[in-house]
């Protein structure tokens, strides 16, 4: 849990606050794996006090954002998005790669099964994109909206091709280095690039300025999967 004093206090608070309000009036075991997914309830369903610390994603959604325009609170709906995104793919990512634990907590998998985990999942993408339409309800033109929409499909897209790629390399013992980065880029720069790019959106910046904060988010996410590889080939002998 996140309670300490950072910069990005403001930012994971009003970025939690969004988020519940997506959950408001939805019940179920549906919703309850999702509310545990996130941090907010235990196994047992009671609430767990204070706010998690959330991902990178919204991080620099909302910095981006508020880069451009001084207020990131314009960016909520897409870093809420981002965030639904991202928990529905660490759902199925677990069950994936058989994790039984996550952040120290039994996975929503090994609690509920595959079954009803891949269900919590697709929930996920689903309010993540329904979050990502509340664009619209401020000042976002309608066109900016389903450009962003776009955005987040094809991120989705070219992530799940990244994870096909790094799953049949993991059978290979040749993988060049031009297919190593294009399979980073996709597995983990379709989302930081999308971003960093729906956060800009907001503030109607130019393309040229858009499409630089792409790049700037495919070479985050090429840096961090290389010193993570690097890390793990040298020190835990992978």
């Amino acid at each position: 849990m996140n309670n300490n004093h950072t910069p990005f206090n403001e930012y994971w608070k009003d970025l939690d606050n969004d988020l519940r309000n997506m959950f408001m009036n939805r019940e179920g075991l549906l919703y309850s794996m999702m509310k545990y997914q996130m941090g907010w309830i235990d196994q047992q369903g009671s609430s767990i006090e204070g706010y998690p610390e959330y991902s990178p994603l919204s991080l620099l959604c909302l910095t981006s954002c508020n880069a451009l325009t001084q207020d990131h609170r314009a960016a909520l709906p897409a870093a809420s998005a981002l965030e639904l995104i991202n928990h529905y793919s660490l759902i199925h990512s677990d069950i994936r790669e058989g994790k039984t634990e996550r952040n120290h907590n039994p996975t929503v998998w090994w609690l509920w099964g595959p079954g009803q985990a891949i269900n919590a999942g697709d929930g996920m993408h689903a309010l993540g994109r329904l979050a990502l339409l509340r664009l619209q309800q401020g000042s976002t033109h309608y066109d900016r909206t389903l450009a962003a929409v776009q955005i987040l499909d094809e991120a989705c897209l070219a992530m799940c091709e990244g994870q096909e790629m790094d799953l049949a390399f993991q059978e290979s013992l040749t993988i060049g280095m031009d297919n190593y980065l294009s399979m980073v880029q996709k597995r983990e720069g379709a989302l930081l690039s999308a971003a960093m790019t729906l956060g800009a959106m907001v503030s109607g910046i130019d393309a040229e300025t858009l499409s630089m904060l792409k790049t700037c988010g495919l070479n985050l996410a090429l840096a961090t999967r290389i010193r993570k590889d690097i890390f793990e080939i040298l020190i835990l002998g992978y």
